[in-house]
């Protein structure tokens, strides 16, 4: 493949993540509307007080999983979902340990019209992290913790990369 195949492919997948990046803006904004609706367990007064679980973190990370299960559940609704004409959003789901996972496909892109993943990966992941640090849609899941994943497989399933935004990447925000 000449240079000027790969930098128009680079400018080509640049375009793609920057339009990925904007979904997953207008998808957390949609959580962060959908989680406010939600109501944290309570207890019944009348219960004896033995009855009543004693707040620990396990069980607020309970209450984030419900969240993130609640949140990935209304977005698989829409999945699969063209973000572009190259980028579908197959699902998000919602893992252990308060991780948020979005898994996307690059549908007109083979792991072999890739000269370089890990450039790829390195030229996308500023821009996710940058997002995922600073944007103000985003403070729920900055509060709760959570690391957000971004996985990528090409259009015939084979898995390409993954771009983890964990808390401590975004910590000072």
């Amino acid at each position: 493949m000449s240079n000027e195949n790969q930098n128009s492919d680079s400018r080509k997948l640049l375009m793609i993540i920057a339009g990925i990046v904007g979904f997953a803006i207008m998808i957390f904004m949609l959580v962060r509307i959908f989680s406010g609706k939600q109501n944290k367990p309570t207890y019944d007064d009348s219960e004896s007080k033995h009855d009543t679980p004693p707040k620990t973190v396990e069980n607020e990370s309970t209450d984030y999983s419900l969240v993130l299960n609640q949140a990935a559940s209304e977005v698989n609704k829409s999945c699969p979902m063209m973000i572009d004409q190259e980028t579908r959003l197959d699902n998000a789901v919602a893992l252990p340990t308060n991780i948020f996972q979005y898994n996307y496909t690059l549908i007109n892109y083979s792991i072999q019209d890739i000269p370089d993943l890990n450039a790829l990966k390195n030229n996308m992941s500023p821009s996710i992290i940058n997002t995922v640090k600073s944007n103000p849609d985003l403070k729920i899941y900055r509060d709760m913790k959570v690391t957000m994943t971004y996985n990528y497989n090409d259009r015939d399933g084979i898995f390409l990369f993954k771009i983890p935004v964990t808390p401590e990447m975004y910590g000072s925000y």
